[in-house]
């Protein structure tokens, strides 16, 4: 729900270069814009002064108080509004408008500006252009504000902008989806969201399948495969919940880690079945899962220990998602560890308290 990836976010405080962007953009603030274009969008192309319309409607009208006048349909008695939709653009401009500001305003023959814009907002053909939309970025704390209370489908500002545009293109322009070229921040932000949650819903379901096959082929019980695979879930749940409680957002990176975690839990969980398995042929039922944890806790913690400090290791990089990987990687695994110490031993008892019942009533 918070993945957020702003890849300004995740450049190294300590570099130089990161140190000159902070300074410039303390004094010389800039728009978030998208550059849009489609197959067949050139200079004349009648549909980008139309879309332009769609995406940018005019400012409602104010009163000399600065109040906006309100507008209803006649016949309508819908209470007035200045505006029914979210005003995701400020300002949109073509190709086309540049190339008549340069002329017009600037005094260049025609040729001569667009040899200018060539390049920028023109294709190296002189005919193909893009649209230069501005995001109007009052909006967005707004818009998260109001995401967070549980609006808008849980649908992210940045996401909302990119779909706007392509809604509109669809429906208003008949320009087919995959014709849509866009670009900017907001595009590879919203694109590093989308394919990150696409990554962990991947990698879930491969570990997810990869783990219950692997607790099968080793334990050949489902009473021990349902114990080995709940362990291994609730690891990858704490090891996120352990994200959301200390207050930092996921990101592409980050989102990787609960598969890690539910794979090492996976692994640990297993070992516990058999030592358990070992002490039950070994001393019979009774008293087997305190045996059980009396003998493996030390390895078990041994291989949790050199894991998370391996992962912690990842700390000493300047990327701030890698070392975020390695924090919450580390913490996930001991999390792991203490649930295999405390939750699966439970299980194993209530399990074994079960068995001796049948066993009673048998005899």
């Amino acid at each position: 729900r918070n993945n957020k990836n702003d890849v300004k976010s995740w450049l190294p405080a300590g570099y130089e270069e990161t140190t000159t962007y902070k300074w410039y953009r303390q004094r010389f603030e800039s728009d978030m814009f998208v550059l849009v274009s489609w197959e067949g969008c050139t200079l004349d192309d009648e549909r980008l002064p139309f879309i332009v319309r769609k995406l940018v409607p005019p400012e409602p009208e104010k009163d000399p108080n600065g109040t906006y006048i309100l507008h209803r349909q006649p016949g309508s008695n819908a209470p007035a509004q200045a505006d029914e939709e979210p005003r995701f653009f400020t300002r949109g401009m073509t190709g086309q408008d540049l190339l008549t500001e340069l002329v017009e305003k600037q005094g260049l023959e025609p040729q001569e500006a667009l040899e200018r814009l060539k390049g920028f907002v023109v294709g190296p053909d002189g005919k193909q252009t893009c649209l230069v939309l501005t995001v109007n970025q009052e909006l967005e704390p707004v818009w998260e504000k109001e995401l967070a209370e549980g609006k808008h489908k849980g649908k992210k500002f940045l996401h909302a902008v990119v779909d706007k545009i392509y809604q509109t293109a669809e429906q208003e322009c008949a320009i087919p989806r995959e014709a849509i070229h866009m670009g900017g921040p907001p595009v590879d932000n919203a694109s590093i969201d989308r394919e990150g949650e696409k990554t962990l819903m991947r990698l879930a379901g491969v570990s997810a399948a990869l783990g219950l096959f692997m607790s099968w082929w080793c334990l050949r019980s489902l009473g021990l495969t349902a114990m080995v695979f709940t362990t291994a879930l609730w690891s990858a749940g704490l090891s996120m919940a352990a994200v959301w409680f200390s207050g930092v957002q996921m990101n592409a990176i980050l989102m990787t880690m609960p598969s890690l975690v539910y794979v090492a839990a996976t692994s640990g969980a297993i070992h516990l079945a058999n030592y358990y398995r070992d002490t039950v042929r070994q001393h019979g039922l009774e008293g087997a899962v305190d045996k059980t944890v009396r003998a493996a806790w030390l390895p078990l913690a041994l291989a949790t220990g050199t894991t998370a400090v391996g992962l912690a290791s990842m700390c000493i990089t300047e990327l701030v998602p890698i070392r975020l990987f390695g924090i919450y990687s580390a913490i996930g695994v001991v999390i792991s560890f203490v649930v295999l110490m405390t939750y699966t031993p439970s299980l194993l008892e209530r399990s074994e308290e079960h068995t001796s019942e049948l066993q009673s009533r048998q005899s």
